[in-house]
């Protein structure tokens, strides 16, 4: 079982798209959304909770995390985390450090708000725009038992390439959950 994660920072032209692909293949991925993402689309927070994706909290602005007071750390992931819980019902508890950048305080904090850091296994790179191609290969080359593949629900040429992605992925006998399915958490 392998994990595909949505990362939601900016822009909405994909999210319909993506959900569609997820919803025609079965598959229920994680979405990892941005407080001023969630407050943007509003519309769209409720379409991927009502469709059974799992949904973590990403911080509010997208900083980097380390270098921000603790207080602000807290506040990042509090604002972030009653925005998801109004907007979809959800309680999170998974959270994504923006850019992958985290250091222990912000590790304990985590951890004392009740909060699951998460990272990935495999990065797809699509906001690079790398094309399609490269997209998939680097997805469907690195794969294996368990990991958790990283795309952004904005990133133009990600609906694109996650037909062939996840035929590919299935081609080769895997299966998909969430975040929480695939670590057993």
């Amino acid at each position: 079982m392998v994990a595909l994660t949505f990362d939601a920072t900016y822009g909405d032209n994909q999210t319909n798209t993506l959900l569609q692909i997820l919803r025609e293949n079965n598959i229920k991925a994680t979405f990892f959304l941005t407080g001023i993402w969630l407050i943007n689309y509003p519309h769209l927070v409720r379409a991927i909770a009502a469709e059974g994706h799992e949904i973590g909290n990403h911080s509010y602005t997208h900083p980097h995390m380390p270098q921000l007071p603790l207080p602000q750390v807290i506040n990042q992931i509090m604002r972030t985390d009653a925005l998801i819980k109004n907007i979809s019902g959800l309680s999170p508890y998974l959270f994504r450090p923006p850019y992958g950048e985290y250091n222990q305080a912000v590790l304990n904090t985590l951890a004392s708000l009740g909060y699951i850091s998460i990272m990935w296994t495999i990065d797809s790179l699509d906001w690079k725009n790398p094309g399609v191609d490269k997209i998939i290969s680097r997805i469907v080359e690195n794969i294996e038992p368990g990991a958790i593949v990283l795309m952004h629900q904005s990133a133009p040429q990600t609906a694109e390439a996650l037909p062939e992605i996840i035929a590919n992925l299935k081609e080769k006998g895997y299966s998909f959950g969430t975040v929480t399915q695939v670590m057993d958490i």
